[in-house]
């Protein structure tokens, strides 16, 4: 059981680098459309 909440853990941890890299991505884009 431990291993399938580690193996949780890490895909909940990916998920949440990814919608934070999109994230990024999308300010990064936003501030190059001002200038």
């Amino acid at each position: 059981m431990e291993r399938y909440d580690a193996a949780f853990r890490e895909i909940r941890v990916v998920a949440l680098d990814e919608q934070a890299s999109r994230r990024l991505i999308a300010a990064v884009a936003a501030s190059h459309e001002k200038t």
